[in-house]
């Protein structure tokens, strides 16, 4: 999955910020709690070790074999570490879009304190010819 169209990278739209207002295209990274990230990659690795899922996991194996449960947590730890390789992932894309993110509301503020000092410069030159 390409860290550009990840599923959970799903934006809101910002309307203001340090008093103005932001166009209505930028758009904030939606930032999921740890039990959100957690679920939506584990759901899609390990389903068995989901938040919902960890509290049954003990009736359901009660009678399974040391060898059953040696394989089972084998097949966790290989869960545990897939999860690792993509939460890495999914961290690394979230901080990539909170970069764009402040450097487009950095040029965005730039831009407005240009056009107001701009603005500003105008009025002062029109009353310096009055």
């Amino acid at each position: 999955m390409s860290k550009e169209t990840h599923p959970s990278m799903s934006s809101q739209t910002a309307t203001s910020l340090l008093g103005f207002p932001l166009p209505t295209d930028l758009t904030v990274p939606e930032v999921l709690s740890g039990d959100q990230i957690y679920d939506m990659l584990m759901s899609k690795i390990e389903l068995e070790l989901t938040t919902a899922q960890l509290a049954l996991l003990d009736e359901k194996y009660k009678g399974e074999t040391k060898p059953q449960a040696q394989a089972r947590a084998e097949r966790y730890k290989k869960a545990f570490h897939e999860y690792q390789r993509q939460f890495q992932e999914y961290m690394d894309a979230l901080e990539q879009r909170v970069h764009v993110y402040e450097r487009h509301v950095l040029a965005f503020y730039e831009q407005e304190q240009q056009s107001g000092d701009a603005e500003s410069l105008s009025a002062i030159e029109s009353q310096f010819n009055s």
